[in-house]
């Protein structure tokens, strides 16, 4: 399937079968809760999670898988890729537009609850997004509470009006190969760095990444990049 739009309405994308914006549009998650009325559709995309040696942390790279047939060195190394979604949102700490990138355990509560007669689609309402960097589980680094029903105001609504869509389609777009071996290429650059530092011996430069990791907590070593066409941020 290929990265975009989709409707609260569809069931959650976790097809793993594959075998240039600002960082200001971005929504970075603090500690605690996070409070955000979700205004669009979420888009959907695909990451890998990759730790090259001597890396400190899990770095996300996009898939560069368009169609089953692409070429893509994570894909083709067995590096599994997850289902990651972007939403436009009201950031009501800043009262500002921003873009929320979360990952399927958020996605997962909007859908049990949209399917709630009480709540039904998040565009209704306020979600209380909790960050835990201290959790020891994945599943409660993030969590998603509903707040009570109530309208946008006026000035909430004109916001929403003006909010271009195609911000989030140009987002989600499946990046070149050549990206992608790129931003491989310096991950990997900054873990030979990172491991030369520690006093252990650069592995031999490869073509393909050097292994797998097992996803655990977020980590918050991507946040460094500057590439528009890789926002790191994580949600």
């Amino acid at each position: 399937m290929v990265n975009g739009e989709i409707s609260w309405d569809n069931p959650p994308h976790k097809n793993n079968s594959f075998s240039g914006e600002k960082r200001d549009l971005y929504l970075k998650l603090e500690d605690g809760k996070n409070s955000v009325r979700f205004i669009t559709n979420p888009f959907f995309f695909y990451i890998h999670e990759y730790k090259p040696a001597g890396a400190k942390f899990p770095n996300k790279i996009r898939c560069a898988k368009a169609s089953a047939s692409d070429p893509c060195p994570l894909c083709d190394e067995g590096l599994k890729r997850k289902a990651r979604y972007l939403a436009g949102v009201i950031d009501r700490r800043t009262a500002t537009i921003k873009v929320l990138e979360f990952n399927s355990v958020i996605f997962d509560t909007i859908m049990s609850n949209k399917d709630d007669e009480d709540w039904g689609p998040p565009i209704g309402y306020d979600y209380n997004v909790k960050k835990d960097s201290k959790a020891t589980s994945p599943m409660q680094y993030y969590t998603a509470t509903p707040s009570p029903k109530k309208p946008l105001t006026a000035d909430e609504q004109q916001m929403v009006d003006d909010f271009d869509k195609q911000t989030l389609v140009n987002l989600v777009k499946v990046p070149t190969l050549e990206k992608v071996l790129e931003r491989i290429s310096k991950v990997k650059e900054e873990a030979a760095k990172n491991l030369k530092a520690m006093g252990g011996s650069v592995p031999e430069a490869k073509a393909a990444p050097a292994q797998k990791v097992e996803s655990s907590t977020e980590s918050t070593s991507s946040d460094s990049s500057t590439e528009e066409d890789f926002p790191e941020y994580k949600s």
